[in-house]
């Protein structure tokens, strides 16, 4: 959907803008209703982690973090930039915890069993970097970074689901 709002959206630039600057005006309903599915799909597919993957106490901790990252981006979509300050918080906080959520899952894999998780910790860790270091790196607008780290983070949820449907069998 995000994809989608910057194709609707001739005056979007990448190196300029920030993702959310879509969540008003025009592109308003795409963009905001795209944040919001994402972040309740994401929320499920974070319960289902603990309910099969993460079990342990490390485990929960980390779909802890990973359920509060969803609920920031769901509230991102909530509240546009148009809501105020407000927005901006939620977007640090979505920003901060993903990859944050996610170094925790690796060490809760590495606490688990680390030869049958290492390359699954190895993918984690690197996509938690992939999500952060863009944050550091100078820049005009935010929308670079911000593609960046949610590829990172849709890359690791699509794994850890291919993860669950290999588990399941």
């Amino acid at each position: 959907m995000v994809l989608y709002a910057v194709s609707r959206a001739s005056w979007f630039s990448w190196a300029s803008n920030a993702l959310s600057d879509l969540g008003v005006g025009e592109t308003a309903a795409i963009f905001n209703t795209g944040l919001i599915a994402a972040g309740l799909i994401a929320m499920i597919f974070g319960i289902g982690l603990g309910r099969f993957i993460f079990t342990d106490r490390a485990g929960r901790a980390g779909v802890l973090a990973l359920l509060f990252s969803c609920l920031a981006l769901v509230s991102i979509g909530v509240f546009p930039e148009s809501a105020g300050r407000i927005h901006y918080w939620v977007s640090v906080a979505f920003f901060v915890s993903l990859p944050i959520a996610m170094f925790i899952m690796a060490g809760a894999m590495v606490i688990d069993d680390f030869k049958k998780n290492l390359s699954y910790v190895a993918l984690t860790v690197c996509l938690a970097f992939v999500a952060a270091i863009p944050w550091g790196l100078p820049h005009d607008g935010v929308a670079i970074p911000e593609i960046v780290s949610s590829v990172a983070g849709s890359a690791w949820f699509v794994s850890f689901g291919i993860r669950m449907l290999k588990d399941a069998d």
